[in-house]
């Protein structure tokens, strides 16, 4: 048998156990991209060339398929991005003018007219303040998220929306592949896939990502056309990694006053 077959075949058995194995959470979209897989050459030969094993495989196959989900669903996600901000901002005027509420009501020296409730309303001011900083918290909190999903997404507000989904789905599949080499316990997870090599491996190092564009390309070709190339897979990912790691930075510098909070609310817990 020619080793073309021999791949064909192998990529055609994955497949199969995969819908054996997944059947019952298989949608139309998700049947129809293993079947196009499944015929592919191209998506054969980048199976043979990955030399993946049987769980690799099927975690390959979640990543096109997550891929292809991605790219479909892209739009609606950045829609609903978008409107998570709009309404933010309206919830952030509304917040406002109730910390001006709760401001002057602390200003008060007494509550006048409150007769047999007004002890219980004294020592609810505290409480009222506790609750505005919860409550502002999680605006920043469903801010940063919504904000998040363009970066993740590689996206922006400008965004061409099929060039960017396509680049998403491009990165998700690299990230993907990238995290199968990875959680190999070979030096080739690490190594460029070279098993010989001594050198220990560099921080930061993303090799899949670097070694396999071309399998990459040929498997988003199944998903999104004939027009991913090689260097496109190159482009999506440099551009996306980019951002992606500018968010991640970014949500550590947000977060370091929340960490200072909550480590001053344990201690004060530990002191009482």
């Amino acid at each position: 048998m020619r080793q073309d077959q021999v791949a064909t075949t192998r990529l055609r058995e994955a497949v199969d156990a995969f819908r054996a194995k997944q059947n019952d959470r298989l949608d139309d979209w998700a049947r129809g991209l293993l079947a196009r897989l499944a015929n592919s050459s191209n998506a054969a030969k980048a199976f043979e060339r990955l030399k993946l094993n049987r769980r690799e495989e099927a975690e390959v196959l979640e990543a096109c398929i997550e891929a292809e989900e991605l790219v479909r669903t892209f739009a609606h996600r950045l829609k609903r991005a978008k409107k998570r901000l709009v309404d933010i901002e309206r919830i952030e005027n509304a917040y406002g003018e109730l910390r001006k509420f709760v401001a002057h009501v602390i200003e008060q020296n007494s509550w006048p007219y409150a007769g047999m409730f007004s002890p219980v309303m004294e020592d609810n001011r505290a409480t009222m303040v506790r609750g505005l900083d919860l409550i502002a918290d999680r605006i920043e909190m469903e801010r940063s998220i919504a904000k998040e999903s363009f970066a993740r997404f590689g996206a922006t507000r400008k965004s061409h929306i099929k060039e960017a989904a396509e680049n998403a789905a491009i990165w998700w599949l690299a990230e993907q592949i990238h995290g199968v080499f990875l959680s190999r316990n070979s030096p080739s997870a690490l190594h460029l896939g070279n098993s010989r090599s001594k050198e220990k491996p560099k921080a930061n190092s993303r090799p899949a990502m670097r070694v396999h564009r071309l399998e990459i390309a040929d498997l988003a070709q199944v998903i999104l056309g004939p027009d991913v190339s090689v260097e496109r897979v190159r482009h999506a990912v440099f551009m996306r990694e980019k951002r992606y790691y500018q968010m991640l930075m970014d949500r550590a510098h947000r977060r370091i006053p929340i960490m200072g909070k909550m480590i001053a609310a344990l201690r004060r817990l530990k002191q009482t």
